[in-house]
């Protein structure tokens, strides 16, 4: 079953790739047309801003995987990022539930691994929230939380 190897991903921090493939063929099976994929990039600003940051932009999580010293060999959804002088990225951690990462902490500890999880924008024909800027700061930011009623903007 389809739903019991990506709900081992989740649990045990598989890499992106499989998670992306297990994704594609649950939609399959259930007539849906959204389609993943997983991009082996480099933890650079570039990635941070237009591949990350361009996803949550138009509502859409990103799944995350890494080898870090500090942080092992890990997965998580990025729900969220903040942009300013510092970087950091809001995600749903499997071993700690919704928590901020620096996004130079995990660029600069970066070993081997770095996949990033996508579902194709132009394929969701889902729910989209709108995106949440917070103009009483200086950071740009796009904060989504899931909700009892799916996924959704932050209230406040």
């Amino acid at each position: 079953d389809h739903r019991l190897v990506l709900s081992g991903w989740f649990y045990n921090g598989a890499y992106v790739k499989k998670a992306t493939s297990v994704l594609n063929k649950i939609m399959e099976s259930e007539g849906e047309q959204t389609f993943f994929e997983c991009q082996d990039k480099t933890a650079t600003d570039k990635t941070f801003r237009d591949v990350i940051g361009g996803s949550i932009d138009v509502g859409l999580p990103v799944m995350l995987g890494w080898n870090t010293p500090d942080y092992g060999d890990h997965s998580v959804l990025v729900i969220g990022y903040w942009e300013g002088s510092e970087k950091w990225l809001l995600i749903n951690d499997p071993g700690d539930d919704a928590r901020q990462i620096s996004w130079d902490s995990l660029k600069k500890q970066k070993t081997a691994k770095f996949e990033v999880g996508l579902c194709k924008p132009e394929t969701y024909k889902g729910h989209r929230p709108s995106k949440r800027i917070d103009s009483a700061s200086e950071s740009k930011s796009a904060v989504y939380h899931w909700t009892s009623k799916g996924y959704g903007p932050a209230e406040g």
